[in-house]
């Protein structure tokens, strides 16, 4: 009894399939990176229900050398109530 099915043995069926494989492989293992403007990253201050939050922006460099945008958001502990933030 055959534990391989025959239309799948190594072959033409096999290295025809393998670029598709590879491509949905790579979509899910490594995405494209996403490309955008600090622009959509929304506005810097905001509401969040009573609280007003402030996101700092900031760079990083990894032992790599690259240069990494990175963002935090915290609680804006003077702007309770402030007339400035973005209410969604």
């Amino acid at each position: 009894m055959a534990l391989v099915d025959e239309a799948c043995r190594p072959g033409p069926c096999e290295s025809d399939a393998q670029p598709s494989i590879f491509s949905l492989w790579n979509l899910i293992i490594r995405p494209p990176r996403a490309r955008y403007e600090m622009s959509h990253m929304g506005p810097g201050k905001f509401m969040a229900g009573d609280v007003a939050v402030v996101r700092r922006d900031f760079e990083v460099v990894n032992p790599r050398g690259h240069t990494l945008q990175c963002s935090i958001f915290e609680p804006h502990m003077d702007g309770v109530g402030d007339q400035d933030a973005v209410r969604p």
